[in-house]
């Protein structure tokens, strides 16, 4: 440093040392700083954080130099979309990086986390949806939604154009009101009947409609069903269904032969009232929306119960009838609160984040929202089964 006749060594005490030699002498950043961490992702604001001056390290030279005010300012910017501010710190000549510490200011939340983008009414497939439902994002990147008035499963790209359909006209083994669709790496896909002449019923087809697989009944032993809904698939191949009416979940393989059930109708842990959206993400955790008790409950693969959270309510984190479900690549959780109106966004650990919506029947907006997905830029896709529309939604700030 200028001004100094024997070299020292400067040290963010919160972060690193900036080696010189000689003797050591420290400079410790407020873990805040003084001033407001900047609101807009992108934007840095400079502040000078609190500074505290330690005395030499042994051996004290002497004469004692004379110790100067370090000269230093603070770069906060905001990340995006949300996140604890960075700060770039910078001593005369010498440059450090510094993170806050947990306690550290970590921004405001921001205002509108995701905005609407666009939405379409199935129309391109040559008639508009009536009724849709379930949803299921395939690892090519293509949109399938159970049109369930409609009598079809239709195939679109994520900007709405369709790629394929499938639809029948309730003559067994077919599907003429399909409420739930999950589809194998494939490109076989599983059909749930909640409704209809066929309800009770699973199907597995092939992409050309050739039926591989039909199964179930109204009934409550293995492989039957009373209202089947939601259904989605783990990495293997194994195919999960929410048998709502029974109040239990049941474990299939990629052929439809039955492996396992667990649920029973309750409040306690592992028990439903109505279990609806299913989801599994990448660490081989299913979640469940157990729709009459107003929260998530979260198993292993194997049916083991770990956690839940949420309660009956409108406050953040609670539900009135949520309904769909989906986990992102980095296995956060989003479910659609129906009668709220609006999407939430938890942690895997149930921990909130954000949510968004209103009610209404205008772009953007919310009647029945049920079916969801989340694709690999982090854009969210939410099906409404009144207002006929499947609307996406961007990552806003």
């Amino acid at each position: 440093m200028k001004g100094i006749d024997r070299p020292i060594v400067f040290v963010l005490a919160v972060v690193l040392g900036i080696p010189l030699a000689g003797c050591q002498k420290s400079y410790s950043l407020n873990p805040v700083g003084a001033g407001v961490p900047p609101t807009t992702p992108g934007v840095s604001t400079t502040v000078t954080p609190s500074q505290t001056v330690s005395t030499w390290v042994s051996p004290t030279p002497t004469p004692t130099p004379v110790i100067p005010t370090p000269s230093f300012t603070s770069t906060l910017t905001m990340p995006s979309p949300t996140g604890t501010p960075t700060a770039t710190v910078t001593l005369a000549s010498d440059t450090a990086t510094w993170t806050p510490s947990p306690t550290a200011t970590s921004g405001p939340t921001c205002a509108n986390p995701y905005v609407f983008d666009l939405e379409w009414d199935g129309s391109t497939s040559g008639k508009a949806f009536y009724g849709p439902n379930g949803a299921w994002l395939d690892p090519s990147g293509n949109l399938y939604v159970a049109d369930e008035g409609g009598w079809r499963v239709v195939e679109f790209t994520l900007t709405g154009q369709t790629l394929s359909q499938w639809t029948f006209g309730g003559v067994c083994p077919d599907f003429n009101e399909p409420s739930g669709v999950a589809v194998l790496p494939s490109g076989n896909f599983f059909v749930s009947l909640q409704m209809g002449t066929d309800a009770h019923h699973l199907g597995l087809y092939m992409p050309n409609g050739t039926n591989l697989a039909w199964w179930g009944g109204l009934g409550t032993g293995p492989g039957q069903f009373d209202a089947p809904g939601a259904i989605t698939l783990d990495p293997s191949g194994n195919l999960y269904v929410a048998d709502s009416l029974n109040d239990r979940v049941q474990k299939f393989n990629s052929s439809g032969s039955f492996l396992q059930q667990w649920g029973s109708t309750g409040t306690g842990n592992g028990q439903f009232n109505h279990p609806g959206g299913l989801a599994v993400d990448g660490s081989a955790h299913l979640y469940v929306v157990d729709n009459g008790n107003g929260r998530i409950q979260k198993f292993d693969l194997s049916g083991n119960y770990l956690s839940q959270w949420g309660s009956p309510g409108t406050a953040s984190g609670q539900f009135q009838n949520p309904r769909g479900i989906a986990t992102d690549s980095s296995g956060d959780v989003y479910v659609t609160d129906t009668w709220n109106y609006r999407v939430q966004k938890f942690r895997s650990d149930g921990t909130f984040v954000t949510l968004w919506g209103v009610d209404g029947m205008g772009p953007g907006t919310f009647a029945v929202a049920a079916g969801i997905v989340v694709d690999a830029a982090g854009n969210v896709y939410v099906v409404d089964s009144v207002r006929d529309k499947v609307i996406r939604f961007k990552p806003g700030c």
